[in-house]
């Protein structure tokens, strides 16, 4: 009877082990093709069934192609960053992440061959500790290939663009001939990242300019999302045009901006503002 006691027990013990010991989803993209030299951010989001706390830690892990050994280069918890400045590495990841929105991502700066290979986004918060999905990025840096339009373009129906990755800039009169939108649109296989910049050339007079765009005059923004029609050897794109709402006077109906060009497609774009 004693022995039967002593295995219900160990039995008991184990079954609130199992139950004590809580899974975590880590989702990245599978596959990123950067150009050499660019700042890419390696996108990670975790589900996890408990809130965050400063026990909560982040570690990025990089497997080489050449079949050199695994880096852990960065680590993060107790809401700081440790950038370990391991090779290849050495001073350019930074964090990009926001825990408080299951945002575990990185910034890793001026992008080298010798980067090829696979990331691993590994997320504890506990007591989730063991992923039942795993955040894994196979990475492949790439020469920088683009096609330049300069001037009044307008863009119908698809575009296509070839080449191992693709860049479309697209220089766009906002209003009159006072200020400029410079967008550039990057195709890495099914994602797709809008950089912009507002340029403004020099205004005869200040009290145009104060009429035209009033307070708001730095704040026009540009909507982007893109569905990628293509993978890594070449992406088909449809643009559209239409002004975007920021409260900025210029931005009414019948106003100049009605040339101000977004790119309006399906999911899987990040919008940055230079």
């Amino acid at each position: 009877m004693r022995t039967v006691r002593l295995y219900a027990v160990s039995w008991l013990l184990q079954l609130n082990f199992v139950f004590i010991v809580k899974a975590i989803e880590v989702y990245t993209p599978r596959e990123i093709t950067a150009w050499n030299g660019i700042e890419i951010k390696l996108f990670c989001t975790f589900k996890s069934t408990v809130a965050v706390s400063d026990t909560t830690a982040v570690t990025w892990v990089f497997k080489p192609d050449d079949g050199g050994r695994s880096v852990s280069f960065f680590y993060y918890v107790a809401w700081k960053d440790y950038n370990r400045n391991v090779d290849p590495f050495k001073d350019r990841v930074s964090w990009a992440g926001d825990l408080h929105e299951n945002d575990a991502s990185i910034y890793v700066a001026n992008m080298q061959f010798q980067d090829n290979g696979t990331y691993l986004c590994d997320v504890k918060n506990p007591p989730d500790i063991d992923a039942t999905v795993i955040g894994e990025i196979q990475l492949k840096v790439i020469p920088k290939e683009d096609v330049t339009l300069t001037g009044n373009v307008t863009l119908t129906g698809n575009v296509t663009l070839t080449g191992a990755a693709s860049c479309l800039h697209c220089v766009v009169p906002v209003a009159f001939s006072h200020s400029l939108a410079v967008c550039s649109l990057l195709f890495i296989n099914s994602w797709c990242e809008l950089l912009y910049y507002q340029k403004r050339t020099q205004l005869d007079k200040e009290a145009q300019q104060e009429q035209i765009f009033g307070d708001q005059s730095e704040s026009l923004m540009f909507v982007a999302s893109v569905s990628m029609l293509g993978v890594a050897s070449g992406a088909s794109v449809h643009m559209a045009a239409r002004p975007v709402d920021t409260g900025s006077s210029c931005a009414s109906s019948g106003s100049p901006c009605a040339s101000t060009l977004t790119a309006v497609q399906g999911p899987g774009t990040n919008l940055h503002q230079i």
